[in-house]
């Protein structure tokens, strides 16, 4: 994978780093070492995070969308793998968590924006991952191959080794052999149940006599059961002729009951109509009385209400001018408070404008730069008087620094003059700005004090007039009071008047409808008491007629039942022989079957991940300490080597652990190494699996990102560690690697640098 162009937008880290919602850049002809440089906090490792077309960053946890901040976040990645051009798109809303991805291929579309498509797509081209992050990615604290267990390392190599093929031959083994196990059960419970129906259709035989007996003696039951039914059914018919009259004059008393429900029921709509009648003019008696009561009460006050009304009139009048004088001093205050703001705001600009001039980070780069520079055309002086060499890095490396040097002097005295000329013009400004800031101030506590002493004079004003408002409101009400007095109490005896007369008249149509209802009652008595208990005889006549015709069909099901059962046997006697001979057929079916079962259960565990897996990842592990111990000789020499340990040598027991060979030949387990040791060892086989994984699993791998490695190194040591990356390149032909360093020595090395200052991105 070579990448030709990053665009992101809506990235947090981003947006932290360089105060930017969106950035692109361009990475196309780059090629060697590609260094990112620039101060902490800038973007870098966010940059890095997303060279690479998965959907997650590798120095950070969580979902993508956790780390943008747009509805239309977005990474869009171009790059060129295997001479085919991509372009990946991954769309992210952050604010409901969801997630598009688009892939073409030399422009022509590969998924259709579904994440799961996105991410199979991806694994096709780059592997897993797992094995991604633990070989050509290196990310910022990631896993190091120390803190892995032996079973995620054997997980990468299985990946990496392409073993996909051993895991597909073991899972269909297991599944034949599963299949068949299933099967052998299945038959197994046909033998059993055929021989469960052999044993039941032997004691058949004996059971065919007594059925037919039992049936004879329902029989006849069944016929002594039908005489019985039929007297009860003569019985029925009688009582029903008789309960027939009854019904008659039941129906009699019910139209009479009837009738003095309905009689009861309009004497009761009558006393409700009455009682809301009632209601209605009794309550319009006390609103009029209660209006007649108000109106004598309000004339009482007629003095002070007349006197609250003038009052406020004036109050009014004087809280309006005030309000108008408030208006215009809280102007004039806003726009003293606008200037003094302003002015207080460009006076701390500018005097942090003075003290970035001072702290300016170019001045510090060119200081480290000349002096590398110097340093290197020092190695001139030591340059072997014999030695004519025009090409030889070490010399081309001093002659060059020796030419560089009086540039990257000028630059800097130029420089430092052109930031005290813009220290000179931005003193004056301040010193302006400060005098225009203190008069800003006098004049914004001069409007303050006023509109202070006018929005005093206004509560006064307001409160006066709430407390005279409620007494000033009733004026209006008074006047109408003078007229509506002596109206009112012409209302109050008209509407006494309307209570006694309906009154009068609810008592009237209530007694006659009463003495109605009295006469209907005495003759439902009457007729009551002539009636006898024909209906209790038939419902038990009936009772019984049920219970016979119950018991009759209860016996015919029970004669269906057993006559069934009798054929049955017959049948089952004439099958006996049959269920013999499937019972030899299943038993010789089961035999093939179990054979079957054991040779696939081999081929399973031939393939598994203790046969042919075991002896693959067994047999890389060398070739791992041998690329390994390649990168480490062409940086360091001789000092130092490594060696995986695949097999306990006491127990047997299968291992992975790594060992460090020292120059004298002593063997050390690589957790017994400081901090710094081990960084060159772990990277060394970090690299080698890298170089592995792109040889054995078919993917070409091109480019390696690394961020800030170096970190627990020396300056010796930190530029020994970027001569392993150009190791590592040479020897697995790869063409880039980006990488993260603070130290100027190391950056000094990359081909190419990507610097990263406060809002913007630049690549040399």
């Amino acid at each position: 994978m070579q990448i030709t162009k990053l665009k992101l937008k809506g990235f947090l880290g981003i947006k932290k780093g360089l105060g930017l919602d969106e950035i692109e850049l361009d990475f196309a002809g780059l090629s060697g070492l590609v260094a990112f440089s620039g101060p902490n906090g800038h973007g870098k490792t966010s940059i890095l995070d997303n060279c690479h077309p998965y959907r997650a960053l590798a120095s950070r946890s969580g979902a993508l969308q956790n780390h943008c901040f747009l509805r239309d976040s977005s990474k869009e990645l171009s790059f060129i793998h295997q001479g085919d051009t991509y372009r990946t798109l991954v769309k992210v809303d952050a604010q409901f968590g969801k997630q598009e991805g688009f892939i073409w291929k030399n422009d022509e579309p590969q998924v259709d924006g579904k994440v799961k498509n996105y991410d199979q797509y991806i694994e096709n081209l780059f592997g897993s991952p797992a094995l991604f992050f633990n070989s050509v990615f290196a990310a910022q604290g990631g896993q190091k191959l120390s803190d892995l267990t032996t079973g995620e390392l054997k997980k990468l190599f299985s990946e990496f080794l392409r073993l996909d093929k051993l895991i597909e031959y073991e899972e269909t083994a297991k599944a034949a052999a599963n299949l068949l196990a299933g099967n052998i059960q299945t038959v197994t419970r046909d033998i059993d149940r055929v021989t469960d129906t052999v044993n039941e259709l032997t004691k058949s035989a004996d059971q065919y006599s007594k059925k037919a007996v039992e049936c004879e003696i329902i029989k006849s039951e069944i016929d002594r059961t039908t005489g019985c039914l039929r007297d009860v059914e003569k019985e029925v018919a009688t009582l029903r002729d008789q309960a027939a009259a009854e019904n008659a004059t039941k129906k009699r008393i019910a139209d009479m009951k009837a009738e003095a429900d309905r009689i009861e029921a309009e004497i009761t709509v009558e006393c409700n109509r009455n009682e809301q009648q009632l209601f209605v003019i009794n309550k319009k008696l006390a609103r009029t009385r209660l209006e007649f009561d108000f109106e004598n009460k309000l004339f009482a006050e007629k003095d002070s209400i007349i006197k609250a009304e003038k009052q406020t009139v004036e109050a009014e009048e004087r809280l309006s001018q005030v309000r108008t004088q408030l208006t215009t001093a809280r102007q004039e205050q806003a726009a003293a408070q606008t200037d003094a703001k302003y002015y207080a705001l460009e006076h701390l600009k500018h005097i942090n404008m003075l003290e970035r001039l001072d702290s300016n980070p170019d001045i510090a780069q060119l200081e480290q730069e000349i002096i590398v520079s110097k340093r290197d055309s020092a190695d001139l002086a030591r340059r072997d008087p014999a030695c004519q060499s025009s090409t030889c890095s070490f010399i081309v490396r001093a002659l060059a620094a020796k030419d560089s040097l009086p540039g990257l002097e000028g630059k800097l005295s130029e420089l430092k003059d052109r930031i005290a000329k813009e220290a000179a013009e931005i003193t004056g400004i301040t010193l302006e700005l400060g005098r225009q800031k203190s008069t800003a101030g006098a004049k914004l506590k001069e409007m303050s004090d006023q509109v202070f002493q006018l929005e005093k004079e206004e509560r006064h004003l307001g409160g006066l007039i709430a407390a005279l408002k409620s007494t000033a409101d009733k004026a209006p009400r008074l006047r109408m009071a003078e007229r509506n007095i002596a109206k009112l109490h012409s209302e109050v005896t008209e509407i006494e008047a309307e209570i006694s007369r309906t009154t009068n008249d609810h008592q009237r149509t209530k007694t006659e409808k009463t003495d109605r209802l009295s006469g209907i009652t005495r003759k439902i008595e009457a007729l009551a008491s002539s009636l006898g208990d024909v209906a209790q005889k038939l419902a038990k006549a009936e009772s019984n007629a049920e219970m016979f015709r119950q018991a009759i069909e209860s016996k015919q099901k029970f004669l269906t039942d057993l006559l069934v059962e009798k054929a049955a046997i017959e049948r089952d006697i004439k099958s006996l022989d049959t269920a013999k001979k499937e019972v030899a057929g299943l038993q010789t079916q089961k035999i093939a079957m179990t054979n079957e079962q054991a040779e696939w259960r081999y081929l399973q565990h031939a393939c598994s991940k203790d046969g042919l897996r075991a002896l693959e990842i067994d047999s890389v592990a060398p070739s791992i300490s041998g690329y390994a111990n390649d990168i480490l000789a062409k940086t360091f020499g001789p000092s130092q080597s490594v060696r995986f340990i695949t097999q306990d040598p006491e127990t047997g027991s299968e291992v992975l652990d790594i060992m460090v060979i020292r120059e004298d030949g002593t063997e050390t387990p690589l957790e017994n190494l400081s901090g710094g040791e081990k960084v060159w060892s772990l990277k060394a086989l970090r690299l080698a699996m890298t170089l592995i994984a792109k040889e054995r699993s078919g993917r070409s791998f091109t480019s390696s990102m690394a961020d800030e490695e170096d970190g627990q190194l020396d300056a010796e040591n930190a530029q020994n560690f970027i001569r392993m990356y150009q190791a590592f390149m040479s020897s697995g032909g790869f063409n880039t690697c980006f990488f993260i360093s603070h130290r100027p020595e190391c950056v000094a090395m990359a081909d190419h640098v990507v610097r990263f200052s406060k809002g913007e991105v630049t690549v040399q």
